[in-house]
C-alpha cells in the first residue's frame, strides 16, 4: 500500500512474521530512497490473535492511507 504526500510516496509495509520494517527488503527499499511507514511482526504485535493482527494493520491503513479515492 503506499500513500502519497506533497512530496513522495510512503509504501506501507508488512514483513514476514518475525520481521522488522528496516532489515531484510525493508533495508533494501530504504537504501534506494524508498519511504516506509508499517508494523513490525515482532514483540507486542507477534503476541497478539490473529485476528487482532489483522484489525491492527487495518486500522494502520485506514488511518493513515486511506482517501477517499483509493483503490
Amino acid at each position: 500500500m503506499a500513500t502519497m504526500n506533497a512530496s513522495r510516496t510512503t509504501f506501507y509495509y508488512l514483513p514476514g512474521y518475525g520481521g522488522r520494517v528496516h532489515t531484510g527488503l525493508g533495508q533494501a527499499l530504504l537504501s534506494r530512497g524508498v519511504d516506509l511507514a508499517g508494523r513490525e511482526t515482532v514483540g507486542d504485535f507477534r503476541g497478539m490473535r490473529f485476528m487482532d493482527q489483522i484489525e491492527t494493520v487495518a486500522e494502520d491503513l485506514q488511518t493513515h492511507f486511506w482517501r477517499e479515492d483509493a483503490h
